[in-house]
């Protein structure tokens, strides 16, 4: 395999097979990276294909000086999901009557072999959304495309219904969740923890342990020796020491109105393990 410094100089002069051979070795990880971010595959693959579109068309962007190529794609990637997450917000939300649920859906049956999503990709995204409004109690039906009926029916509840696993799809108001986060400073990932979950409440903290960098504690309240970061969605932006750290995760990180206000601090650690956890601190 050719080093960083011979790659990059391959792709300024529009080499095929070393663009071929670094999709190969690195398009499987960003692509899981967007899809965890985003909690959409399908915006995680369109990304993913942009993230090395970038590198195609701009490879002198990359510096083997400064970080990997697999660290720099994952750069790209960060601030496309970054984008979206600009311009998406969660489709549902609760409306003033009466407990009723706004929303919009695009709604396609896919038939057994379809196998690979991406020949599908340019159909799914001309579907055009439709609203719904959904009464607790009464009935919903939802014709899908391609043949058949979704019908709905339920109440809405004041809380998330829970995964398999016991966290909530979503958290709701004062509650911290943090589903497989990724946390970057500057142009560098410290903690890949796909596949990794906590929760927290107004009397507990998420810790994020970095390995080098160190232990984060991240909680709803402010602490000694913490600094004040900001909740949007799936993302926490927060500075310590004149640094800028962003944590994105896989699904909304604080429950309510956003953006929110949280708060994090940064202690040394012994344990160079890269892990997700949580801790009771007390109530106020």
């Amino acid at each position: 395999m050719a080093d960083d410094d011979t790659l990059r100089s391959r792709l300024i002069g529009r080499n095929p097979q070393s663009f071929e051979q670094a999709y190969l070795d690195h398009f499987s990880r960003v692509r899981n990276f967007l899809r965890v971010s985003l909690g959409n595959a399908a915006a995680g693959d369109d990304l993913a294909q942009d993230t090395f579109l970038q590198l195609w068309m701009r490879p002198d962007r990359f510096d083997p000086s400064r970080s990997n190529l697999r660290t720099y794609l994952l750069g790209i990637a960060r601030k496309k999901a970054a984008d979206w997450w600009r311009h998406h917000r969660p489709d549902a939300v609760k409306s003033v009557e009466v407990g009723a649920v706004h929303f919009e859906i695009a709604a396609h049956r896919f038939e057994p072999g379809d196998g690979n999503i991406v020949p599908l990709m340019p159909k799914l995204a001309s579907l055009k959304m439709q609203p719904f409004t959904y009464v607790p109690g009464k009935t919903l039906e939802i014709p899908i495309e391609g043949g058949g009926t979704l019908t709905l029916r339920g109440e809405v509840v004041d809380h998330q219904p829970k995964i398999a696993w016991g966290l909530p799809l979503e958290p709701c108001p004062g509650q911290l969740l943090m589903r497989s986060p990724v946390l970057v400073q500057g142009d560098q990932v410290i903690a890949d923890l796909a596949g990794g979950s906590a929760t927290a409440g107004d009397d507990s903290q998420i810790l994020i342990n970095s390995g080098e960098a160190g232990e984060f504690r991240i909680g709803l309240r402010q602490f000694p020796g913490s600094v004040e970061g900001e909740v949007n969605w799936g993302q926490l932006k927060f500075k310590l020491d004149g640094k800028d750290y962003l944590l994105t995760a896989g699904a909304p990180i604080c429950g309510g109105e956003q953006p929110q206000k949280v708060w994090v601090s940064l202690t040394p650690s012994k344990d160079k393990r890269v892990s997700i956890g949580s801790r009771w601190v007390g109530s106020k």
